[in-house]
């Protein structure tokens, strides 16, 4: 490999692989499933003449079948195996790190330098817990200077007794979200409307015996999801650019818009003011370099949203891994046309 090429992993299980936070994870049959299917993913944004390891649910005889196999040979990227990791010393670049990915790589062989100490995994698992939205949520009032209290009395909060996340939980006339510390995907999340006290407080009771505590925030009245996607290096973030999502009713995610940064920011400026969603990245920036800059290095993403007063919420969630915005962001330089990316599907011809 030349000096420009890694070794690529998409692992969408890696939140839930954090939580577990043990030396070995298997995940859950359907998330197994689906990792296989996307094994090639990494196609869309690896450099080219790089790697990508197939997940250990796949063998190289059915990624021919598998979505982007097409652009293998295009691209000069190689599959490879954890059989074919031992020596190599290439820059490994998964979708997201959690402990057991390290512990297969290490017992693989692989002599790269690239592997977060047990410190760093350490720092990275407490970040990608929804409790940095908390953190970062408390730093954005103490810099709001415009409707500063609705900002205060919005901002989630993060509970390890069942009796007063209930009680938080119910106090809101529109409703409240529920959210467990590690998932992805929009998984991971309740919304209490129309839902009777006994089922939030079994909802609540479950994610407090699974991960320890739960993260419950007021309902935003939304009209607009989208992202902002970033790269963390020696204790600064980049803003690589703006991401519009679709989720479906469950908050799940459902596809991203792929087109050029001036149609995105268009898109969001007919719901809210654009001087304010600039200011509001801009004061985000700041507070990403040092609440995640300073314990984390490579890319990651801040979903946010705009509600019905224009308002936006500046940190739904913290993604710290590659996002669907990340591999958006790579279609459009690669295609420079509109089109909607729904993981798996066709891309343009």
């Amino acid at each position: 490999m030349t000096d420009n090429t890694a070794i690529y992993l998409f692992n969408p299980s890696t939140e839930i692989a954090l939580a577990h936070n043990g030396a070995t994870f298997t995940p859950r049959k359907a998330i197994m499933l689906f990792e296989q299917r996307l094994a090639l993913l990494p196609a869309l944004y690896a450099n080219e003449g790089s790697a990508i390891l197939l997940p250990h649910c796949c063998d190289i005889n059915e990624a021919k079948a598998l979505p982007y196999y097409n652009l293998i040979s295009s691209r000069s990227l190689r599959i490879i195996t954890k059989n074919d990791l031992r020596g190599r010393t290439a820059p490994f670049n998964p979708w997201g790190w959690n402990r057991a990915l390290v512990s297969m790589l290490n017992n693989a062989g692989y002599a790269g330098s690239s592997l977060p100490s047990a410190e760093m995994m350490d720092n990275m698992r407490n970040l990608a817990s929804r409790r940095t939205a908390v953190e970062i949520w408390q730093q954005v009032c103490n810099k709001h200077s415009y409707d500063r209290q609705f900002f205060t009395e919005r901002i989630p909060r993060c509970f390890s007794n069942l009796d007063e996340a209930v009680a938080f939980s119910t106090m809101w006339h529109e409703g409240a979200v529920i959210k467990s510390p590690w998932s992805s995907s929009g998984r991971g999340v309740f919304f209490t409307k129309d839902k009777s006290a006994e089922q939030i407080s079994m909802r609540i009771s479950d994610v407090l015996r699974a991960q320890g505590h739960v993260i419950v925030e007021p309902w935003w009245n939304k009209t607009m999801d989208f992202a902002t996607e970033w790269q963390a290096c020696d204790g600064n973030v980049n803003l690589l650019g703006f991401s519009l999502f679709a989720t479906d009713e469950a908050g799940h995610y459902a596809g991203n818009c792929v087109a050029d940064q001036a149609t995105i920011i268009d898109s969001l400026t007919k719901h809210t003011e654009k001087d304010y969603l600039l200011k509001q990245v801009e004061v985000m920036g700041n507070i990403l370099s040092e609440v995640i800059a300073s314990r984390y290095s490579g890319p990651f993403g801040v979903d946010m949203l705009i509600d019905s007063n224009g308002l936006i919420n500046p940190c739904v969630e913290i993604n710290l891994r590659t996002t669907m915005g990340h591999v958006a962001l790579a279609l459009w330089h690669t295609y420079q046309r509109e089109f909607t990316f729904i993981p798996g599907n066709e891309l343009p011809a």
